[in-house]
């Protein structure tokens, strides 16, 4: 290598209206000790789910031990909802497709990049901030092609944040390994902008307050499109002095968790220092990512650009001068052949915290890493994959992680200085000065979060493909949530119903039982798990195209697959259908939603 969360995330589950939990009946509290349910370990442990870093528990409430949520019949992406031990939701009555559903459009996207800051990086940081300029003008427009036509809904509001790859090596007591003194840039995000492009009067500000960058569709123009690529680009060409032991994965999550969770910990210093995350009201990140229980959840991307493989260690001591008869450039190769004894951070920990930033909405988290994976090799392994199918998936990311350019193996310089100058034998290179190594944990993470992660390679001429690529995957995720099918009416109506989960007391005016609102009825079984009251909604007849809403203009559902909204905000999905509400009948906040269907 070359050198209040609990409660807070409890409201927020509560609160939204857009709980997708196949947990309890939308279980709205996580237990956070080692009992067998509780949210994957934090510390020292590998983040299994039980608390105690074994990889023996249930990380996820449904009793099974495997970490996966309680499903039952499954049907177009569908999630049955659970009550704790794999049976159906009280809601679910019919045998086919049930599942809870968002009820308003992401416009909202919280955008991070992590930018390995080595002294190797110098190209990569260049390639990335060519792209700034593009990459702000599709969102922003919703046109990937640049032919005039929205291909998505285009996000109205979005935050950049860039961090770096440096960690420092706390804790060590040692500062003699070059640029790795202390906490290094302790995933805060970096807001000072570069001074040569400063100094060329591209930057807007020298420091950026907040530390992270605002668009907002309500005041942009072209102009502060413009100024926002070039301040984007200030605040990412973050220079070549940071640790050369890089701890990606570990400033990611550490950027992006609450502080005020003090259940989930990171490596201090030897004061004690940078215990917790960064991210939340009071904390250097401050509301980057946006947790506000009273609105809908942002869509959280996650960006890793790094031409290393990630070395986040959960103790120092194999730093130790001696520690080890390896050099220093092989320390972390040989930390991780120990297993579970190793000091390196088990993967699990990124993934399972990774999908927590949305409990309940873990769709809502995109992890995207443009790293050392030959292109080659992902050109002939991606083709006519189908990443929403776990089994294609899975092979894809075998096929990478078995090719002998992804193999870890020691460069052995041939000499007597083995501490000194032996490395890793390099898996791909931009040329010369630009080469880049096997990231298998770094894939790992990718193949672990599912449908909501990718790879992409840092060893190309120019960086179009892989940005592409997440601001389609980013594409696919901004507008309402739509129907993986389309459905069948009879007589104007589908085989559906849809009910409201109503909270036990009143928020923001929801009601707190059916017969407050005349669309409601009480369902048969009257409340779910929770006690909370189960009401059935109003299903509204579609005829011809058009919406029927008899007797002066009833309220309720309806199944939407003839107006100009689920058009352009279904345009990803393949049957561009949704459920629609009339507007007397938009869920409130606090009620969660439940589709059934035949």
């Amino acid at each position: 290598m070359d050198l209040g969360a609990r409660e807070h995330m409890t409201r927020q589950i509560r609160l939204l209206g857009l709980c997708l939990l196949a947990l309890a009946g939308c279980t709205t509290e996580y237990n956070l000790v080692g009992d067998g349910n509780s949210r994957p370990d934090a510390g020292a442990g590998d983040g299994d789910g039980d608390g105690d870093g074994n990889g023996d528990g249930d990380g996820d409430g449904d009793g099974d031990g495997d970490g996966q949520s309680g499903t039952g019949g499954n049907q177009d992406g569908g999630v049955v909802p659970g009550d704790g031990d794999g049976d159906r939701s009280p809601a679910c009555q019919r045998d086919g497709l049930c599942r809870q559903i968002p009820v308003t459009n992401t416009d909202k996207l919280d955008l991070l990049f992590m930018v390995d800051n080595s002294f190797s990086m110098e190209q990569e940081q260049a390639a990335l901030r060519e792209q700034f300029p593009r990459l702000i003008n599709i969102l922003s427009t919703g046109d990937r092609d640049f032919d005039g036509t929205q291909d998505f809904p285009p996000a109205k509001d979005i935050h950049f944040g860039v961090i770096s790859s440096d960690l420092g090596l706390p804790g060590l007591g040692r500062t003699d390994i070059e640029n790795c003194a202390n906490l290094g840039d302790e995933g805060r995000l970096l807001n000072v902008a570069n001074p040569e492009l400063a100094s060329m009067g591209l930057c807007s500000a020298q420091t950026f307050n907040p530390p992270f960058l605002a668009y907002n569709a309500a005041n942009a123009d072209d102009g502060s499109r413009n100024q926002l690529a070039n301040d984007l680009a200030c605040i990412a060409t973050i220079g070549l002095e940071g640790c050369g032991f890089e701890q990606q994965l570990e400033s990611m999550l550490k950027a992006v968790w609450p502080g005020s969770d003090q259940l989930v910990t990171f490596v201090t210093d030897t004061s004690g220092f940078g215990m917790f995350g960064m991210a939340g009201p009071g904390f250097p990140n401050g509301d980057f990512i946006r947790n506000n229980p009273n609105e809908a959840p942002s869509l959280v991307s996650l960006v890793m650009v790094t031409d290393e493989e990630d070395c986040s260690s959960r103790r120092m001591d194999h730093f130790v001068p001696r520690a080890s008869p390896n050099g220093l450039n092989t320390r972390c190769y040989y930390e991780g052949l120990r297993g579970q004894d190793s000091n390196l951070f088990q993967v699990q920990r990124y993934i399972d915290l990774f999908k927590m930033l949305r409990p309940g909405r873990e769709d809502l988290v995109l992890f995207d890493a443009i790293v050392g994976v030959p292109p080659d090799v992902l050109e002939s392994a991606i083709e006519n994959v189908d990443f929403g199918n776990d089994a294609e998936r899975d092979a894809f990311y075998a096929t990478v992680l078995a090719d002998p350019n992804m193999e870890e193996r020691i460069d052995d310089k041939g000499t007597p200085q083995v501490l000194d100058d032996d490395g890793i034998v390099p898996s791909c290179n931009r040329g010369e000065f630009a080469k880049a190594y096997p990231p298998r944990r770094i894939v790992q993470v990718a193949q672990g979060l599912g449908a909501n992660g990718m790879v992409h390679s840092i060893c190309q001429d120019n960086f179009d493909d892989p940005i592409t690529s997440i601001v389609h995957r980013i594409g696919q995720h901004l507008g309402a949530q739509c129907l993986g099918s389309a459905l069948e009416r009879e007589d104007g109506r589908v085989a559906c119903d849809v009910y409201w989960v109503l909270p036990s007391s009143a928020i923001g005016g929801s009601p707190t039982s059916c017969d407050q609102l005349s669309f409601l009825s009480e369902s048969t079984t009257g409340v779910n798990s929770e006690g909370r009251a189960l009401c059935k909604v109003r299903q509204l007849p579609v005829v011809n195209g058009e919406l029927v809403q008899s007797g002066g203009g009833q309220d309720g559902f309806y199944y939407d697959d003839f107006s100009e909204e689920a058009e352009v905000e279904c345009k990803a999905s393949t049957s561009k259908t949704r459920i629609g509400f009339t507007p007397g009948a938009q869920p409130p906040t606090g009620v969660d939603v439940i589709l059934d269907c035949d």
